[in-house]
């Protein structure tokens, strides 16, 4: 949505022009703020973080209405909630001293001021979000004040409202905890860059690039559409919003060459899923984990970076071997994007230089916060540079202010998420639910290792149907680690395990966003997409358990051992995607791809002989299928 002018967005009212003033105001002073107290120091912590819910609430509200609509009038129960929250955030920061220095000084109007502002963060987060989402976080409400009263280990000390509130809202464990710490500080930076990077052109120069890269081979609109939804993904750090953006130009393109329409929405919807797993961005989940497992973010992507190719080995090659065995053609290169034009630096220098500076700033010890800032700027100042004439500086003018709008209204999604979450998490840590799960999940696998991964796995997969990704993570974090830490998993093979498989709600039956999405554009069966989606993404449903087998593949180890460990995976994704394809040299019977199977399986262990035993049975898989296809040429 772009939320300059008066149209609050597709489908809905335009919004009075006094309100319409007030977002594009707000909206910028948020932009600026979080920027501007970056660079010139934060104010003390639950001042910095309920000034930036407080607006992101106010924006909210004025963006977002209970049936659905984005814009039109404010009724009244939207004034009265606005109202709550914000004398909620506002008592939190004139009062702030007090709180902090005395845990007994909350009084009743504390506790009033904390029950609205729970109450509006989750109705915010019931209209931005989603309804699945929110009842969650109610079921454990109920469960947190009524837990005491079920028998046995379902059961949990009596908690009272008052307690709940206290520990929500006049502390810094609930609301104003390290989710939102990490929201002001970080996760925010990075969207506005992001919207910055693609309102000045990367989307453009990214499909271009792609279309240089593979549009040449067969499939080529496939290959670019994994391309560039990876480099893409990687940016924008969401599944849907990828498979929309990148969708609508190969969705069309691999239809008109001879994919099928679920066939289409399911490679798109792969490829676009792939952005949370791989670095440097990794949307919020790169954030978030290192903040819980306490190491530098660029430990978490160096671990993620093996994985992440991992996954996109065996994506193009899923695709490689279907394109052949469905005859897919290449692609001209000047169909896509005038891909031509890559040539002229003004096209691609202002986008790859401000991406190259935040890596170099990171690297060169900058922190995280101020090397974002920085680039930010430099995207900025790129934009006259780029322009060709007056009428083209004002409409890169207008796209970047455009982006600034839409970064913040992506703030106000994120901060209602991890502020609902953080109400989640800190229910369910009071109410003792992750020990429970915990004791639970190694009763039934009997403590095995492969029982428990499957278990907790499965546990993930229920929670995070329908939730972004963001909350699928932080759920599943707070009831899996600890249980997969107690069968021998480090604390980083634990999170990357859980965080996959969150990525994977985006994906799987029967919710399944960005496959819905792929799927309206390609005007194809949402389920026929969604199974098409899980044959192409196998090697996603495999690459947790082999993090969990095998921690070479996250940079843990000697040289020597990730190497090997490398080779077998790549040998193991390739080998694993032919399989699902029912082809290699030629079309795989039933039994070669079951060897095929088994054998790419075996590849993903650390190297030994299961390893060795894998290699093997795929080399003969490979020799008696190239043999076939030998005789029957000669034949032919």
């Amino acid at each position: 949505m772009h939320a300059g002018g008066n149209e609050a967005a597709a489908g809905g009212p335009p919004l009075p022009a006094w309100a319409g003033a007030a977002v594009k105001v707000v909206m910028l002073a948020l932009v600026v703020y979080l920027m501007g107290t970056t660079y010139f120091g934060y104010p003390p912590n639950i001042r910095h973080r309920t000034t930036a819910l407080g607006m992101c609430l106010l924006l909210g509200f004025l963006l977002f209405r209970a049936d659905g609509r984005r814009g039109g009038r404010m009724p009244w129960y939207d004034w009265l909630l606005l109202a709550g929250s914000l004398a909620a955030c506002v008592n939190v920061y004139v009062r702030y001293w007090d709180l902090m220095l005395d845990r007994g000084s909350a009084t009743d109007l504390d506790y009033a001021l904390g029950g609205v502002l729970v109450i509006a963060i989750l109705e915010l987060s019931r209209r931005c979000i989603d309804n699945t989402f929110t009842i969650l976080v109610l079921v454990f409400v109920v469960y947190a004040l009524f837990g005491h009263l079920l028998p046995g280990r379902l059961g949990h000390a009596e908690l009272d409202w008052q307690f709940l509130i206290d520990n929500m809202y006049v502390t810094t464990n609930g609301i104003w905890g390290e989710l939102m710490a990490i929201f002001v500080e970080v996760i925010a930076l990075f969207l506005v860059f992001s919207a910055v990077m693609i309102a000045t052109g990367a989307d453009r120069v990214i499909i271009a690039a792609a279309a240089k890269i593979g549009g040449r081979f067969r499939g080529g609109p496939a290959k670019i559409c994994v391309i560039s939804s990876a480099l893409i993904g990687m940016i924008s750090g969401s599944s849907v919003t990828n498979a929309a953006m990148v969708g609508n130009v190969t969705i069309p393109m691999m239809k008109r060459i001879g994919y099928k329409p679920e066939v289409a929405a399911g490679i798109e919807a792969t490829a676009s899923s792939g952005g949370q797993i791989t670095p440097p961005m990794m949307g919020a989940g790169l954030f978030l984990m290192a903040q819980l497992l306490n190491v530098g973010l660029v430990d978490i992507m160096v671990a993620a970076a093996i994985p992440a190719f991992l996954y996109y080995v065996g994506v193009l090659a899923a695709v490689h071997f279907d394109s052949i065995r469905d005859r897919i053609d290449a692609v001209a290169v000047e169909d896509v994007m005038q891909g031509e034009r890559l040539g002229d630096p003004r096209i691609w220098v202002p986008v790859a230089l401000p991406f190259a500076l935040l890596i170099w700033l990171v690297i060169d010890g900058y922190s995280i916060e101020m090397s974002v800032v920085l680039a930010i700027v430099a995207l900025i100042a790129a934009v006259p540079l780029a322009a060709r004439s007056r009428a083209d500086l004002r409409g890169r003018l207008q796209r970047l202010i455009f982006g600034l709008f839409d970064a913040a209204q992506s703030m106000v999604i994120v901060a209602v998420l991890l502020a609902a979450s953080a109400v989640l998490v800190g229910l369910m840590d009071l109410s003792g639910v992750g020990v429970k799960l915990t004791e639970l999940t190694l009763r039934l696998s009997s403590g095995h290792v492969l029982g428990t991964l499957v278990l907790s796995g499965l546990i993930v997969l229920v929670l995070g149907l329908g939730l972004p990704t963001t909350a699928s993570y932080l759920i599943a974090a707070a009831v899996g680690a600890a249980t997969l830490e107690q069968v021998g998993l480090t604390p980083l093979q634990a999170h990357m395990f859980l965080f996959y498989f969150a990525a994977l709600s985006a994906i799987s039956p029967p919710v399944a966003p960005a496959v819905l999405v792929a799927a309206g554009i390609a005007g194809a069966s949402p389920m026929r997409a969604m199974w098409e989606t899980m044959r192409i993404a196998s090697i996603k449903y495999v690459l947790p358990f082999a993090m969990a087998f095998n921690q070479a593949l996250l940079m843990q180890g000697s040289g020597v051992s990730i190497v090997l460990a490398v080779a077998g995976a790549v040998l193991g994704a390739v080998f694993m995607s032919a399989a699902f394809s029912g082809y290699l040299v030629m079309r795989l019977n039933p039994l070669l791809r079951l060897a095929c199977l088994a054998g790419a399986a075996a590849c993903f262990y650390p190297p030994g002989v299961v390893t060795a035993a894998g290699a093997a049975v795929v080399a003969v898989v490979l020799a008696l299928n190239w043999a076939t296809a030998r005789r029957g040429a000669v034949a032919g």
